[in-house]
Formats: structure tokens, sequence, C-alpha cells
């Protein structure tokens, strides 16, 4: 198979992006809990009836049980985007990557790496990159920006397959 090269430059939100498809279940798992225990708390003011309705003060437990969930939102996205700019600051400088049959081969100013295919556990097609897992909690991710042409990602496809059969999980 012809080799395929492309230059990678990230940028803050290449890194975001990849963070965020990563994180997204552990994030939903966490919203899921946080909603649950809502639940049985509104399940306990329904159930219980108080003496005096109008001077209840239990509604005052409930204000920041209700803003939780939206808080971890809005907190789960700036680590995120936090993560992602200082991922970012450290990949200035324009990368090659040429990928073959041997594996990947990437250089730039700073450092030059050659690794086989059997060294990923998997890789990962999402819309707008291909991520690349060397171990179960370590990845990187190469955007599709980056390849030339439509048919130039076409042939990387094939090219994964090839070498790494049901490790890539590729869109058709």
């Amino acid at each position: 198979m012809k080799d395929i090269q492309v230059k990678v430059e990230y940028e803050a939100s290449d890194f975001f992006r990849i963070l965020l498809w990563h994180s997204w279940k552990k994030f939903a798992l966490s919203l899921l809990l946080i909603l649950a225990i809502l639940g049985l708390f509104a399940l306990s003011a329904v159930i219980a009836k108080p003496k005096d309705p109008i001077n209840d003060r239990r509604v005052l437990l409930y204000i920041p049980l209700v803003a939780a969930p939206i808080l971890s939102v809005g907190y789960f996205l700036f680590v995120i985007r936090r993560r992602s700019r200082k991922l970012a600051e450290g990949a200035i400088e324009e990368t090659d990557i040429t990928f073959s049959d041997k594996g990947i081969e990437s250089r730039s100013s700073q450092f030059s790496a050659n690794v086989s295919w059997q060294q990923y556990k998997k890789i990962i097609e999402i819309s707008d990159d291909f991520v690349f897992f060397p171990q179960d909690n370590l990845f990187f991710g190469i955007p599709k920006r980056c390849f030339e042409s439509d048919d130039q990602i076409i042939e990387f496809r094939a090219l994964l397959t090839a070498n790494l059969g049901n490790k890539a999980r590729l869109k058709s």
C-alpha cells in the first residue's frame, strides 16, 4: 500500500473536541447520579407534608440541589477547555506524519518517532478526527482537516483496516 503523508498543526479546538468526545460518558454518568439524588429529594418532598406549607424552609435545601447539575456542566466544560488549551500550547509546532504498512513515523524539529501498528490497542474514527490509543487511557488525535482530500482519507481507512483489522473502528 502507498504511504500517506500529512502535516499536523494542532489547534486548541482539536484537543477540546477529542477530550470532550473521550470524557462525555463519565460526565453523563455523573450527571445521571446527581439527577437521581435530586429525584429522591423531590420524591421525599412530595411524600412529606409540612405542618406549615407557607413557612416551609425545605425549599432552601432544594435550590442548591437544582443548581448542582447546571454548575457541574459548566465546570466540566471549563476543565476540558482549560486542559485543551494547555495541551495546545505544548504542541505549537508542525509535525510531519507518514503512515505506511510498517506503522507511523512522526517528525518535527524537536523529535522523531517510529511506532508499529501493533503498538496501538485501537484507533477510532469520529466525525472530525482519527483517535489513536497506544494504551487504554492514553490517546491522541489526528484531525481529518490535515489530510489533503477525501480520497486520502479513504486510502488511510484502507491502510488502517489492512494493518489493524478489528482494532480499527472506522466509519464507512
